[in-house]
């Protein structure tokens, strides 16, 4: 287990959105709702780690993500870098910090300048950042559409020129092109199709071993996540419901939702499917939005109980490098 010290850190760290009160709405004194796309999230990532983020759509990860990397700044809690509080940066602080830490987003071609040629872009970077002398800046370039697969010639082409999964290695080697210490790689693949997938997977890996990169892999394909990651987190409305390593999660999941996730992955042996997990998914479907007190998944959940009306859970030791957040959890000790 790695036990080095965290390249980044969420405490506690919760988001909300709302909208301003319309006209209608102030005059009949209602406040528009008030999304939490977060609430009170303490996850660690550390050294040459992949960590992956699994959900369905809504659960906060990409929230998470941008909160990670100072795109949204934290409604509670705090985001650290190497102990430090991003809130609290200088500027030089915070320049170094976007350097070290990058994001590779899921549409590729609304992240690239549509304007710029694929040199434009990483020269940028390059010179900004000051990562080589002004004349090894081409060979630099060259070097990092090396390690994404792709040939020298595409330098002189614009991102309309692409196809998605050409798009999406040219966001990574914008992304390596600042030499960070771990990328958030929000849903990359989800656009692309199953193929190029496999190949971007595999390239994160590959990646990931030659330069000791930590990456943070926010998916929803189960599949993915469990050939990539060495830790999982489970989230579900914006809390998290799960952590553990990766091959311990998928062989035994303790929280009913990540017994929903994994009983819903496509498979090859339909038949197959336990009772139990046939059990969880058919409440699931069913199941209405998430309850506004006690725990968030008590009105999908098919092991409910009475406590889990009004009582929150907290995440609790269930077993050496596994967290969950349930009442089912013996004997529980929190984190």
């Amino acid at each position: 287990m790695n036990t080095a010290t965290p390249i980044l850190q969420a405490e506690r760290v919760s988001k909300r959105f709302g909208r301003p009160a319309s006209l209608l709405e102030r005059a009949r004194r209602v406040h528009p709702p008030v999304i939490r796309a977060l609430d009170a999230v303490s996850l660690a990532f550390r050294p040459g780690e992949a960590f992956s983020i699994v959900g369905e759509s809504g659960s906060g990860k990409s929230t998470l993500a941008r909160c990670l990397t100072a795109l949204h700044t934290c409604d509670g809690g705090r985001v650290l870098y190497r102990g430090r509080d991003l809130a609290l940066m200088q500027p030089a602080e915070r320049r170094r910090f976007h350097r070290r830490v990058q994001m590779v987003f899921q549409n590729p071609l609304a992240a690239l300048n549509p304007r710029m040629t694929v040199a434009e872009m990483l020269g940028e970077a390059l010179r900004v950042h000051r990562i080589c002398p002004a004349d090894q800046v081409e060979a630099q370039m060259q070097a990092l559409l090396e390690r994404v697969r792709l040939p020298g010639s595409v330098l002189h082409r614009r991102p309309h020129e692409f196809s998605g999964g050409q798009l999406q290695r040219i966001a990574m080697a914008r992304a390596l092109s600042v030499r960070p210490e771990i990328i958030v790689a929000d849903e990359v693949v989800s656009a692309l199709d199953v193929s190029v997938q496999a190949q971007i997977v595999n390239l994160l890996i590959t990646l990931q071993d030659e330069l000791g990169l930590a990456i943070v892999f926010i998916a929803h394909d189960l599949r993915l996540v469990r050939h990539i990651s060495h830790r999982v987190a489970v989230m579900y409305r914006g809390r998290l419901v799960e952590l553990g390593d990766s091959e311990a999660l998928f062989a035994s999941p303790m929280h009913p939702y990540t017994r929903l996730l994994i009983g819903s992955a496509p498979t090859l042996r339909p038949a197959h499917v336990s009772a139990e997990t046939q059990q969880v998914t058919e409440v699931a479907a069913s199941g209405s939005v998430a309850a506004a007190t006690g725990c968030v998944f008590r009105t999908r959940c098919p092991e409910v109980m009475p406590r889990c009306a009004t009582e929150v859970p907290g995440l609790r030791v269930a077993a050496a490098g596994r967290a969950v957040a349930c009442h089912l959890v013996p004997e529980p000790r929190s984190l």
